[in-house]
């Protein structure tokens, strides 16, 4: 019932990128975005989603793609159009005489993600 969701996770990125290019660790722009974008769900929740909830199920499916393409719109204006990324400078583990490289960046975010399911 829920096409906004995909949104809302770029968001979250957004919030992490930019936090980061405030000077932050970037690491540390996760727990605020996830932060962020909790209250911004559930002020949309409150303002919208809870009033189309009980109704049919095209009105929650016309309601979040409306959600979702206006933050998308809003994302564009705010960040552009161009792909964002952040330079993080951790070292990759190497195994097997080099034949298995492991960044560490994408360590964490697979620890990180493990930790949360």
């Amino acid at each position: 019932k829920n096409l906004a969701q995909g949104d809302f996770v770029i968001a979250g990125g957004y919030v992490a990128w930019w936090m980061a290019q405030q000077g932050l660790p970037p690491l540390l722009g996760v727990p605020a975005a996830f932060i962020v974008m909790w209250v911004t769900g559930w002020i949309i929740y409150k303002l919208v989603i809870s009033r189309v909830i009980e109704r049919d199920l095209f009105t929650s499916l016309l309601a979040t793609f409306g959600i979702a393409i206006m933050m998308a719109q809003i994302l564009n204006l705010m960040f552009g159009s161009d792909t964002q990324s952040i330079r993080l400078d951790y070292d990759t583990l190497y195994f097997a005489d080099g034949f298995i490289d492991v960044p560490v960046a994408k360590l964490l975010g697979v620890l990180m993600a493990m930790s949360l399911g």
